[in-house]
């Protein structure tokens, strides 16, 4: 059985696939509190820009992170701002996000 940090992004990867079922007429969730996104899926990497409570959110995909938390992919869309953030932040998750798979 492989570890979870194989499946983990490295800091300052490149965005992942967007896997999740929500679409253009789907309902946005909304950010629940301030999110303050990384740049790979570990609280090691770097701090981007925050994303604000009542952003829409687009939910990419998730990953178990090398810290084995898991993370999700999700972008600010109308603010330009995407990240990993750990699930314990964004509640609720996407019953529609899908598991990233392995980096390409």
């Amino acid at each position: 059985m492989e570890e979870n940090h194989a499946w983990s992004y490295p800091c300052g990867s490149s965005r992942p696939p967007n896997k999740d079922t929500q679409g253009s007429s789907g309902a946005w969730p909304k950010a629940i509190r301030n999110l303050g996104p990384q740049s790979g899926s570990a609280y090691s990497c770097a701090d981007l820009v925050l994303i604000y409570h009542g952003d829409k959110l687009d939910y990419y995909c998730w990953t178990a992170g090398a810290d084995n938390q898991i993370w999700t992919y999700v972008s600010a869309f109308e603010r330009g701002t995407a990240g990993w953030v750990p699930d314990d932040k964004i509640l609720p998750v996407s019953q529609d996000a899908a598991f990233c798979g392995p980096l390409t």
